[in-house]
């Protein structure tokens, strides 16, 4: 570490401005856990090279997990306004503005990204969460039936589309996806957990026990 911190430090006093120097110092930073180094690293790359998504990229994803998720927003699309067919790019950036509680452009940016890469479930599943949490559950639905067995092949899409079939009324449909759930994800004690819940409120409490004693079982 100390050695190969040393030799980017050299190579800014000879280059002051090489903002990959600066990148892979934050790099290092990051790897020693000092966030605040890669921070400033990373600020300073920043300013160093307008045209850095890198910087920028490793920049948002920084302050999204401290939080700072209007900094986030901010650094993020200055990345996605260097690289707009950038699936990672657009997510990152609806991230920051879902938990921002900033919906409406959050949906547009993940929508975005999910139109980039169709194949990446996590991109659908954000979409989703950011929909509902702007009070449309429907959109959310249509979102993950769109690729209905991708979604039921991501555990956390699959799970998400259980449950809004069942807020919506479909309480016999979810059960058949829960199922389909289970088959997929058989090490995975949410399934049965799901099923346990949709039980009881169909008021079938001793198949809804069974359910979340097999939930238990699977999760030992």
């Amino acid at each position: 570490f100390q050695s190969a911190h040393d030799r980017y430090l050299t190579i800014l006093e000879l280059k002051p401005d090489d903002a990959l120097a600066m990148v892979s110092l934050a790099k290092l930073s990051i790897r020693a856990e000092d966030q605040d180094a890669a921070l400033g690293w990373l600020e300073k790359a920043r300013d160093a090279d307008a045209n850095s998504v890198t910087a920028r990229a490793m920049l948002a994803y920084l302050k999204l997990r401290l939080g700072d998720f209007e900094s986030a927003e901010e650094v993020a699309k200055e990345a996605v306004a260097l690289d707009d067919d950038n699936a990672q790019l657009h997510n990152m950036l609806g991230l920051a503005q879902y938990f921002g509680e900033n919906y409406r452009d959050a949906e547009y940016s993940l929508a975005r990204a999910a139109k980039l890469n169709p194949d990446e479930p996590i991109y659908g599943f954000n979409l989703a969460r950011a929909q509902i949490a702007d009070g449309d559950s429907p959109s959310a639905l249509i979102t993950l039936e769109s690729s209905r067995e991708q979604s039921l092949q991501h555990l956390p899409s699959a799970l998400l589309l259980v449950s809004i079939t069942a807020d919506l009324g479909d309480l016999d449909e979810a059960r058949e996806m829960v199922y389909r759930v289970q088959e997929l994800h058989s090490d995975s004690g949410a399934a049965y957990a799901l099923e346990g819940e949709l039980l009881t409120r169909q008021g079938d409490l001793v198949g809804a026990a069974s359910a979340y004693d097999q939930a238990l079982a699977v999760e030992v």
